[in-house]
Order: C-alpha cells, then structure tokens, then sequence
C-alpha cells in the first residue's frame, strides 16, 4: 500500500523530519515518489524520484517555511504502467496530458495524493492508474471540486461508497490543504499509514 505524508501549515518543514519521512517511505514503498508543495499561496509539483537524496534535495531548495504545505507520496502500484507519470500526485484535471504532468511551477488547479485502490476506476488495459482516472474522469467536475472545497466532511459522507476507505490529500491555491479519510497524526504531521517510521 502506498504511504502520503502530509506537513501542514504551522508544522517546521526541517530537513531531518523530512529525511525520515522520505527514507523510511521509499523503503517500503518501491515504485517511486513525488511531492507537491503550496508556497506563498502558489503550488508547485515534482515527482519521479527514486533517491531520497535526490528528493530531499528538491524539497529543500525550495526554503519551505512554517507557514507552507508540503505533501509527500511514495508508490506500490497496483494499476497502470511503473513509470513517473503514474507517480503521485497530480493534477486535478479533465485532460490527460495536464493530469501526465510530472513537474509543474506555479500550478493552478488543485494538486491530489491517493491512498488506496478505486476498483472502479481499475482497467488493466490501460496505461495509467486508476489514481489517474479516478482524477481525470470524475475529481475534475467543477461540482465535485466545489464541493470539496465548500465542506470537506460533507464532501466525505456524501461519497462515502465511492471514496470507501481510500485516503486523499488535495492541495489548493485558494484555501487550506484537505484530507480525506482516516490518518494518523504524529507531532503535527499526518500519514495514511505507519510507513513513516521505524520500527
């Protein structure tokens, strides 16, 4: 199961936190990894990493403060083809080369991380996975988004048959970060599970 860590907004984005996060996730969760950031109200996203060296570097360089928020995901999958683009997260979007977009600055739509497999989303014909289509063909409606962003618990409860026991992690331009689903929160920090630790 792939693993999201969230830091929020008044949590310290250190260097050491985070190095644990990205080494202890990357152990167990083999297929690659990206992040997404909001600085200063703008997002950013970078993904297609297999090194925590590498990743830590680019998180670091962008000099993230306590007020930013930075998502961090590392994949097992289980759908579509192993490669930087079926990496998390994405961008929310009805088309598919924006929704393929592995590094973006200055992003304007809201940015997803998945825990979790959407069955129905699921075709193992296609190329991508069903994070992919679950974002391209049904998070992308403007009423879903909408919603999203109006009441994030009633967003929950409404599309609890669809959502089942997936975990998500939407990024805005415009308001706080959103989780969906239950996750474990540790010293300010959120994670869809306990992959982020040693044991």
């Amino acid at each position: 199961m792939c693993l999201i860590s969230v830091i929020p907004e008044g949590v310290k984005k250190e260097e050491l936190l985070i190095k644990g996060f990205l080494e202890n996730g990357m152990e167990s969760n083999t297929d690659g990894s990206g992040f997404a950031i909001k600085k200063s109200g703008i997002l950013h996203i970078n993904k297609g990493f297999r090194s925590p060296v590498t990743m830590l570097a680019a998180i670091m360089s962008h000099k993230l403060k306590i007020e930013d928020e930075l998502i961090i995901h590392h994949r097992i999958g289980t759908s579509g083809r192993m490669n930087d683009i079926n990496m998390h997260p994405f961008l929310v979007s009805d088309n598919t080369e924006i929704v393929s977009t592995v590094f973006g600055n200055e992003v304007k739509m809201p940015i997803m991380a998945h825990n979790g497999i959407f069955h129905q989303y699921t075709d193992r014909s296609s190329e991508f996975s069903d994070t992919f289509h679950f974002i391209r063909d049904f998070v992308s409606t403007k009423e879903f988004i909408s919603l999203l962003k109006e009441d994030s618990k009633k967003f929950e409860k409404l599309f609890k048959y669809i959502l089942s026991s997936n975990k998500l992690v939407f990024l805005f331009p415009d308001r706080p970060l959103a989780l969906i689903g239950i996750f474990q929160e540790d010293a300010g920090c959120f994670h869809s599970n306990g992959g982020y630790k040693t044991y």
